[in-house]
Formats: structure tokens, sequence, C-alpha cells
């Protein structure tokens, strides 16, 4: 779905788009890790390229049970489907932030520091969203 259309959909469940930090925050964990499980790549852990380079399909979220960030176990920050972001590309205002990587890529692509730009008005089966909601007080 395109941005926007995530937007809403997170707007109807009373929540919204994650930043761009609060998203990397909750892929990093309090160790500040490279990838959600830990520093060191590893193709079977989430829904990336596999171990011979090869694309997976969509999964379901949680399939991957290993592929949960340290600390706050947070499911499928890494691969399944990049996520739209609330946060701008930079200084281009027309572009939005997507993270985590999709099922078709592998290594640098499905860090928790990668990034990658999107426009708020296409669809592709490798992007999805994720809401976030405020701390009840």
């Amino acid at each position: 779905m395109s941005w926007d259309e995530a937007r809403q959909s997170c707007a109807k469940a009373g929540k919204r788009l994650c930043t761009e930090d609060q998203w990397e925050k909750a892929c990093k964990g309090p160790g500040n890790a490279r990838f959600p499980y830990g520093n060191d790549f590893d193709a079977y852990r989430c829904n990336t390229e596999d171990g011979q380079g090869l694309d997976r399909a969509l999964t379901e979220a949680g399939r991957f049970t290993q592929c949960r960030s340290s600390g706050y176990a947070v499911a499928d920050l890494s691969g399944n489907v990049a996520e739209w972001t609330a946060s701008d590309f930079g200084d281009n205002l027309s572009s939005k932030t997507l993270k985590g990587g999709a099922y078709d890529q592998s290594g640098p692509a499905v860090r928790c520091s990668a990034r990658m730009k999107g426009l708020p008005t296409e669809r592709k089966p490798t992007v999805g969203f994720r809401c976030c909601a405020d701390v009840l007080q």
C-alpha cells in the first residue's frame, strides 16, 4: 500500500507510523545491534535472501520466530517487507524513508541502520508498514 494508505490505516487503529528513529531503536535494541538478533548477518534468522542468495517469498508476520529484536522482542524488523516510516528521506520532502529490507534482500540492505527512499504514492509487494502508539500516561 502507499505511504498515505499506511498512515491512514494506522490512524484508524488509533496509532501512527513510526518515525525512522523509533523504528531503528526498536530494531537495534538496547545493545545497538546491527541486526535485530545481533551483529552478524544470519540468512536463516529472518525472511531475507537465503544462505545461497536466493529470494524467499513473503510470509505471515512472526513466522521466523528467531527474527526478534534483542531486548524488545519486536518481530520482523529485518526482511519480509520494507516498512514505511513517518520520516522524510533527508531533505527530500517528496520522499519517505523505508526501513527493514525485504524477502529478496540480504546483508547490508536488511541492517537496522539501512534505509531506502520511497515515493509516497508507490505500491510494491515488498513494502508494508508498522504502526506505533504513544505511551499511555
